[in-house]
């Protein structure tokens, strides 16, 4: 089988030396190849994936199994994390994406099963090679955007542990949330906000690309880059004397759960958007902030 080269999509944002982004998603239409792949298609295994600069294997710049790439796939988009190390290639390729030289990613595949549907090229099945960071792309929506400097969070929701909550209203203060008490949110296509207080206060957005979630050993990970603010500044500042929770904003008229035992144990939550901030709540794991202001200093004379 052929290996074909399609540029895809993206919004990338990096948060320090790390970037992230899509490099499909799932059900945008290429006008050039007149072709869109379906969720799921890319079955990822242990073989080793590269990211590579404009499909050059000598110019090597991320790879799975502990080269500084992770491939994350999930209903609305196949997604880069790739962590760069400091030399003059992974320099200049972060250079140009500041500077708008590459803006996008391109991936390099083997197709498996297609389908044709009004006259697009439907690939269902594909044996995904490697990664291209490239010029110019072909699907919609592909600017790339990076940030030298920036915040980064990162937090948890843990699976099947009580902890206090204040959002639940019953005869109990204690939640739960099993396993796949969140697969309906991450599966829909309504967006969630991550917030400091009100709605108003939103600091990313899903359908931005700016807030993921990931499930992962145990719990829910959350992963947010944060924009270049005052309130931003101040929230990593505040994470050096306090702990920040990441917690779940949930209709619970829209949920499921069962109360037993002074628990109630969530099986659906109808996730809206997730809090961060310091409480007196027990049981919720601590989230971290990594990275620079992307503001400019401030000196008062």
């Amino acid at each position: 089988m052929t290996i074909e080269r399609h540029y895809s999509g993206i919004e990338c944002r990096a948060a320090g030396r790390t970037l992230t982004g899509p490099a499909i998603r799932y059900g945008d239409v290429s006008p050039t190849h007149r072709e869109r792949f379906e969720p799921g298609a890319f079955t990822l295994d242990n073989r080793t994936r590269w990211l590579d600069l404009r499909h050059d294997e000598s110019r090597l710049l991320a790879w799975t199994g502990g080269g500084g790439l992770e491939l994350t796939d999930a209903p609305d988009a196949l997604t880069v994390t790739a962590t760069l190390p400091e030399t003059p290639l992974h320099d200049a390729a972060l250079t140009q994406v500041r500077d708008g030289t590459l803006k996008g990613f391109s991936v390099e595949f083997r197709a498996q099963s297609e389908r044709r549907e009004s006259g697009i090229r439907v690939v269902t099945g594909a044996a995904l090679a490697g990664i291209g960071l490239v010029p110019e792309p072909s699907y919609p929506a592909s600017t790339a955007e990076v940030r030298a400097r920036g915040f980064s969070l990162s937090g948890r929701i843990p699976f099947g542990k009580p902890m206090t909550c204040r959002c639940h209203r019953g005869s109990c203060d204690v939640v739960k949330f099993t396993e796949d008490a969140f697969d309906e949110a991450l599966e829909s296509q309504r967006d969630t906000l991550l917030i400091t207080g009100t709605f108003d206060s939103a600091m990313a957005s899903r359908q931005k690309g700016t807030l993921k979630f990931t499930k992962s050993d145990g719990e829910l990970k959350v992963e947010a880059n944060l924009p270049a603010t005052t309130a931003a500044d101040d929230l990593a500042a505040s994470a050096g004397s306090v702990n920040l929770l990441t917690r779940p904003v949930f209709d619970q008229d829209l949920s499921e759960y069962v109360e037993k035992d002074g628990v109630a144990t969530y099986t659906k939550v109808h996730l809206k958007a997730v809090l961060v901030g310091a409480s007196d709540v027990e049981g919720w794991p601590a989230a971290t902030i990594a990275g620079k202001s992307a503001r400019r200093s401030r000196v008062w004379l």
